[in-house]
């Protein structure tokens, strides 16, 4: 099976929400952020937009054969003021407004400052497509070009299962975070040229 893996485009932006959207519907993170699936269901499509459409002015973008997305962006040393973006999250948040800048919140709180470093966002395949091993092409493409950038990467997930994944491209625990109760974080590092573990 041949996988194009490639930069996206403007025009991609509304599938790139969906693919988000639709990828972290089951995520603890998100499950606690919404509360309910009908509050995800009409509230996450807004941050899904903003995130990709943040990605597309600050970052870098990617897609996998329409089935699989992942945005990012550099991030600098030191701290950054993220007032905008907080004022934004209050606006589309609606009712679970406050659940949602608490966790961007912590996200920053938690972000590494000492070294600049790419920080891989948000990457989802559809469910329909998991099987296809779609995820590893997807996250080579963004891991080869940090690698030309001699950039470190930095990413978080709430996944234990999704470890092993992230391990095997050479990625390391480097600690954790509780969002609430029974949500935790973990925190993943990949230096420049890194091998599996």
């Amino acid at each position: 099976m041949s996988l194009s893996v490639r930069h996206a485009s403007p025009s991609d932006a509304d599938e790139m929400s969906t693919i988000l959207r639709v990828g972290f519907s089951r995520d603890p993170v998100f499950r606690w952020v919404y509360g309910s699936e009908e509050q995800y269901d009409r509230l996450a499509p807004a941050f899904f937009d903003l995130m990709v459409r943040r990605a597309f002015e600050f970052g870098d973008t990617y897609v996998i054969e329409g089935k699989g997305a992942l945005i990012g962006q550099l991030s600098t040393a030191g701290p950054c003021d993220e007032t905008a973006l907080y004022d934004e999250l209050r606006q589309i948040g609606a009712e679970r407004a406050d659940p949602l800048v608490a966790l961007v919140a912590a996200l920053d709180k938690n972000h590494p400052t000492q070294r600049e470093h790419w920080y891989a966002m948000f990457q989802a395949i559809l469910p329909e497509y998991r099987s296809e091993g779609l995820g590893y092409p997807l996250s080579r493409f963004a891991i080869a070009e940090q690698d030309e950038r001699n950039l470190p990467i930095y990413a978080e997930t709430s996944t234990p299962r999704n470890l092993g994944f992230w391990e095997s491209q050479g990625w390391k625990q480097t600690g954790n975070f509780d969002l609430a109760e029974g949500v935790r974080i973990t925190q993943i590092w990949r230096e420049p040229g890194a091998s599996a573990q």
